[in-house]
């Protein structure tokens, strides 16, 4: 038991970094301006820098069961890299940016992995304070928890997230169960009773890319956002987006330069209820699948589960003319110019300009007509200047690359060409040899039988001459004889 006692105290206390007790007391800054009073995190002295020494402090805290508030403070300045999410499922959880006076500018960075936390079980009094969450994969906070469980967020960011959505609302005790290798929002199916609530004050979605559904997603569950700033995300089926009797609860929220593919930025769902639409605003935001850019509510079938469907409802607008929250602030002022809005927006109060905000504000958010039909004509011009450019270079290259296949095309085929010329030259000197050879033969044939002819002639002569030697012996013999004969006779008759 000892030894036990003494590995849980060597697993919690070594783990932090102990810092200063004379940290920040200089309060922190609200959206809106005005300071806020702080409710002091339990004073520990101490703080994580390390995301598997937090987890393993969590799960230390779920295995004793402990009843009290459990506060984990993050060290100012660190950033945390992660592989896997740290689950919650009990009450009374608290983890803050910073170690007794908290700020948003603390710089307290969770980043990675495919979720950051997961809340489920009944857990209540849970929240989180300051914090910055990036780059997820799938889904940065995944609200799991019964109908009873509640996760509140104060002062945090979520930037530069990707996958299904930032912020998932679902009971899957009565639904699915919400892994890594299943978490895929379209296709969980609802809960037989309804899923947690989720609280965002004063908290900031910049720059997200949910290309698979939208940045935060209620399926049966309850959200509710104040003084909240969403600008330059990008998402499918709304910012905010309420699905299976979910309940969306809006004040004081800001929505600039975002992009919904399906109609609406806020959306709302058949069955689901938006129970506070107050003194929302909205400027530049892009629905292309369709005409509604603010406030969609549904009526009918769902076009988001049967994909087949037009998409059928009221577009509400959002209620306010003026942005209530302070954007002059530097820090947030720094995610809007990182987001690139810094040339749609001014701080100055020109007559030229349409004041968007309130008298008492801080920043003018402005937007002016003229300087929008410039920007807009020099955005067409330096697109066409830039298609031509890109247009004339694609045709000289090809131009190039032609010349070269062409080069290519001719030397091959001059080598061809070389190739059936030496071929040809050579059966020509073939076919020479060969007709040589043949006239050759020929004309020893013919001599030959000339030869022959010859020799026969020459046989022929000689027997014509022994021939006529013989006819002429025969006659000399002839004469001889008769010559003998008369001189016989004469002979006779002398006689």
């Amino acid at each position: 038991m000892k030894a036990c006692i003494f590995f849980i105290c060597c697993t919690i206390i070594f783990p932090f970094k102990i810092v200063s007790s004379s940290a920040s007391s200089s309060g922190r800054t609200k959206l809106n301006g005005k300071k806020k009073n702080v409710r002091r995190s339990r004073k520990t002295q101490s703080c994580f820098t390390d995301w598997e020494y937090l987890s393993r402090a969590v799960m230390t805290s779920h295995a004793l069961k402990r009843t009290q508030e459990k506060v984990f403070n993050i060290c100012p300045n660190t950033i945390m890299n992660i592989d896997k999410p740290i689950q919650i499922q009990s009450d009374n959880y608290e983890f803050v940016c910073g170690e007794d006076d908290f700020s948003i500018g603390e710089n307290c960075v969770i980043r990675g992995g495919w979720a950051h936390f997961k809340i489920s079980g009944s857990g209540s009094n849970i929240s989180f304070t300051a914090i910055t969450f990036s780059q997820s994969s799938i889904v940065s906070i995944i609200a799991a928890g019964e109908k009873n469980a509640k996760v509140v967020f104060n002062d945090c960011i979520w930037s530069s997230n990707n996958g299904d959505s930032t912020i998932l609302v679902y009971n899957e005790a009565e639904g699915n169960l919400v892994t890594k290798n299943n978490l895929k929002i379209s296709e969980l199916t609802q809960s037989k009773e309804p899923s947690m609530s989720v609280e965002c004050n004063d908290c900031i979605f910049a720059k997200n890319q949910q290309l698979e559904y939208g940045t935060v997603v209620s399926l049966g569950g309850t959200m509710s956002f104040t003084r909240s700033l969403f600008v330059g995300n990008l998402v499918n089926i709304g910012l905010i987006s309420s699905r299976h009797s979910g309940i969306i609860a809006m004040s004081d929220s800001c929505f600039i330069i975002n992009q919904s593919i399906l109609s609406g930025i806020i959306r709302v769902d058949e069955g689901g209820l938006l129970i506070a639409n107050k003194d929302t605003f909205g400027k530049d935001n892009i629905s292309r699948g369709g005409t509604c850019e603010q406030v969609f509510l549904e009526v009918g079938e769902s076009c988001v589960e049967n994909p087949g469907l037009k998409c059928v409802g009221i577009c509400a607008d959002f209620t306010t003319q003026t942005c209530k929250l302070d954007l002059g602030d530097p820090m947030i002022k720094g995610i809007i110019d990182s987001a690139a809005l810094h040339d749609f927006y001014t701080t100055t109060d020109d007559d030229n300009y349409d004041d968007i905000t309130d008298d008492g504000g801080s920043l003018y958010i402005a937007f002016k007509e003229e300087r929008l039909i410039v920007i807009i004509g020099a955005s067409l011009f330096g697109a066409v200047l830039a298609s031509a450019l890109f247009g004339f270079l694609l045709i000289r290259r090809q131009k190039k690359a032609e010349a070269k296949y062409k080069a290519l095309l001719s030397a091959e085929n001059n080598k061809d060409e070389d190739e059936d010329n030496n071929k040809k030259e050579s059966d020509c000197a073939e076919n020479k040899e060969k007709k040589k050879s043949k006239e050759k033969k020929k004309s020893k044939e013919k001599k030959k039988p000339k030869e022959n002819d010859d020799e026969d002639n020459e046989v022929k002569v000689e027997s014509k001459e022994k021939e006529d030697n013989k006819v002429k012996e025969k006659s000399k013999v002839k004469k001889k004889s008769k010559e003998k004969k008369k001189s016989n006779e004469n002979d006779d008759e002398d006689n």
